[in-house]
């Protein structure tokens, strides 16, 4: 994550931090709040409190329900707080006034350094999305903005994330590559130039519906297969298209046939995409990609044309 605080003229009573989600391999509650909130938007409150103890206390009363914060953090707490009391070094100038065993029990974040302590503790959303939430702080001659805490809040956070069901992973994507070369034998692609791809995929769009020719075995049309995918639909024709036409003429786009078996035809044509399309395939990487915990994507090919038919079959004859 990384941040801008802008702050009034002391004694600094109003902060407004300005977040944005730094790239890592899981979204973000930065991203999550964005999605959810469908732009950018004030994503928490806080209130400052003269005792955060009895505060937190009273809310949870009410009903208020706070993010639960994993052991690990206070475990960590009080070895922070150990090695300062230990470290000659440290000039330390405050005591902490609270009972720490109320403070981990509310599940409260504490930060501090030699001049003095903040105590911290974040609502869960207050809206039916992942978005506004509440954070009541106490401070005790600190200025920071809990720094220290940055750890055991992502964990907290992290944690509410995966409940949601919103801790999506970020994998990471790569451009073609140019060294790939085509997955077709020999390099052979039966479709014009302006429609090939490296795979040979290519976009077929029908708008209606066609009968298949039939599969039974005594059927004279297609031969009886168990496998549907071996199925053969019917043939693409370009009847105006000329491979050494040398004006490169695009005239042959307006009229493409669909013959489906013996007896029907489909007259469409073929269309730029209003978008290019991207299809992506899994690409591992390293060792651990065998076992399955390391993988990326890589975009196999960008689909710039379709071929369209919109129109009803026709009957031809033999």
């Amino acid at each position: 994550m990384n941040s801008i605080v802008m702050a009034s003229p002391p004694p600094s009573l109003i902060k407004m931090p300005i977040n944005e989600p730094a790239i890592g391999l899981k979204k973000s509650q930065i991203e999550e709040f964005v999605d959810f909130h469908s732009g950018a938007g004030i994503q928490h409150i806080a209130f400052r409190c003269q005792d955060i103890v009895a505060t937190v206390q009273a809310l949870r009363e009410r009903g208020v329900e706070f993010i639960d914060v994993p052991s690990t953090y206070y475990e960590a707490l009080h070895k922070r707080l150990d090695a300062m009391e230990t470290d000659p070094k440290c000039k330390k100038q405050w005591k902490l006034r609270e009972d720490l065993k109320e403070v981990e029990r509310l599940k409260i974040l504490i930060d501090f350094d030699e001049g003095g302590y903040l105590l911290q503790i974040f609502s869960k959303p207050v809206l039916d999305r992942p978005t506004v939430f509440i954070e009541i702080i106490q401070r005790e001659n600190f200025e920071g903005f809990g720094a220290g805490n940055f750890k055991g809040l992502f964990e907290a956070i992290q944690l509410e994330q995966e409940r949601r069901g919103n801790l999506m992973p970020t994998i990471p994507l790569h451009p073609p590559d140019p060294a790939r070369g085509t997955d077709l034998p020999n390099g052979q692609n039966p479709l014009p130039d302006l429609l090939q791809t490296p795979s040979g995929l290519a976009i077929l769009e029908l708008q209606g519906t066609i009968n298949i020719p039939s599969m039974t075995p005594d059927s004279t049309e297609t031969p009886h297969t168990s496998n549907p995918a071996a199925i053969t639909v019917g043939r693409l024709v370009f009847p105006d298209h000329n491979a050494d036409d040398p004006t490169g003429s695009t005239s042959w786009m307006k009229r493409v046939h669909l013959y489906i078996g013996k007896h029907q035809r489909l007259t469409g044509e073929v269309k730029k995409l209003a978008t290019p399309l991207g299809v992506m395939r899994r690409r591992p990487v390293g060792e651990d990609a065998m076992m399955g915990t390391a993988e990326e994507l890589e975009i196999m090919e960008i689909v710039y044309y379709k071929v369209l038919f919109s129109s009803r079959p026709e009957p031809v004859g033999d």
